[in-house]
């Protein structure tokens, strides 16, 4: 294919959408205890300040979501705080839990003092999230 002016525009306005338009949103959506209070999703999207943490909607089913809207322009990584207590999952990781996450590119850690969850651009929602799990079982 010859790139010409307006084939290099094309190509930079293209986002997956046939309008060029903003892709759509992402929803984020994790299964937290019975009781559960509050939910909020804690990120480098809002420069790790929990101030600025997104809050979600409890959608009365044992789980809660937050939506992006547009969806993030990159990969995001990202904790969620049940009821002000935030998701500590490299102590998981230390004992094997996040494997298939690590290898899949969805979860990175130290091991010992940080484990994010990892959400890469265009992969669409996120349903499988469980606080306080990598694998999608409590501990």
């Amino acid at each position: 294919m010859r790139l010409t002016t307006s084939t290099l525009v094309e190509l930079l306005i293209t986002d997956g959408s046939t309008d060029g338009s903003a892709p759509a949103g992402v929803s984020y959506t994790v299964a937290v205890p019975t009781g559960t209070t509050s939910v909020k999703m804690h990120s480098d999207t809002f420069g790790w300040n929990l101030e600025a943490a997104a809050i979600a909607s409890d959608n009365s089913d044992g789980t809660w979501t937050v939506t992006m809207n547009p969806a993030p322009a990159a990969n995001i990584q990202y904790l969620w705080v049940v009821d002000d207590v935030i998701d500590v999952l490299y102590d998981n990781a230390a004992l094997g839990e996040c494997t298939a996450e690590i290898y899949a590119g969805t979860f990175h850690t130290d091991y010992f003092s940080w484990g994010n969850r990892v959400h890469i651009r265009g992969s669409g929602d996120v349903t499988g999230d469980v606080a306080g799990a990598c694998s999608g079982t409590a501990n």
